[in-house]
């Protein structure tokens, strides 16, 4: 098999250190689940819940989104980074996200804010500026009806909002702002959106 002729050790340098608590058996039952999808060619099969312990279901989703994020992943799954193949690696990853509640660990990050109050906002969200990896971005703290949106465990509003911020996080395009992910940890552990700072400033400057 691939894993055994790669290494443990090499898998785990590829993807970091964040997975050295899974299993090889853990790892060998991901990879060749999602390069069972990617060879499908179409709308992932069903996927049984009692057939996956959490170890997998964890570590397919943080290989699903290192495949999205950077092509020498690839070599794990042995398969190429084709576009169709991506699209076959996004849809699984969300039929995990959805059926499983798991997210990549990689989509919650963690910023240090510029400063304790926001530099602009409305009705919908007050926006800060803070630093993550070296560079300057942008953090969307949301809110409904005047009031900053509070997540707890278990409210429905919190896959909702994480679902849709998921796939966000897979759009490139020129014309959609990239979404880097989400912060939980700033701002009253209230979730937050991070952009890139944009230095040319807002599309309403330039509408005007």
């Amino acid at each position: 098999m691939f894993l055994a002729r790669l290494g443990l050790s090499a898998v785990q340098n590829v993807f970091g250190s964040k997975k050295n608590d899974t299993s090889p058996d853990d790892i060998s039952k991901s990879i060749s689940l999602v390069g069972n999808c990617i060879d499908s060619h179409g709308t992932p099969p069903g996927i049984e819940t009692d057939h996956l312990p959490g170890g997998v279901i964890q570590y397919t989703v943080d290989l699903m989104q290192d495949l999205l994020d950077n092509d020498d992943a690839w070599k794990i799954v042995e398969r190429d980074p084709t576009e169709a193949n991506k699209l076959q690696v996004s849809q699984l990853l969300m039929q995990f996200a959805e059926q499983f509640r798991a997210f990549p660990k990689s989509f919650f990050i963690t910023v240090e804010p510029s400063s304790i109050r926001p530099f602009c906002g409305g009705t919908n969200s007050q926006i800060y500026s803070g630093q993550w990896k070296d560079r300057k971005v942008v953090v969307k703290l949301l809110r409904s009806h005047g009031r900053s949106v509070r997540l707890y465990k278990n409210d429905p509003a919190h896959n909702i909002l994480f679902l849709e911020c998921l796939r966000w996080r897979q759009l490139r395009h020129p014309n959609v702002v990239r979404l880097f992910g989400v912060d939980i940890t700033n701002i009253g552990h209230a979730p937050t959106l991070v952009h890139p700072w944009m230095e040319k400033g807002g599309i309403r400057y330039h509408i005007k």
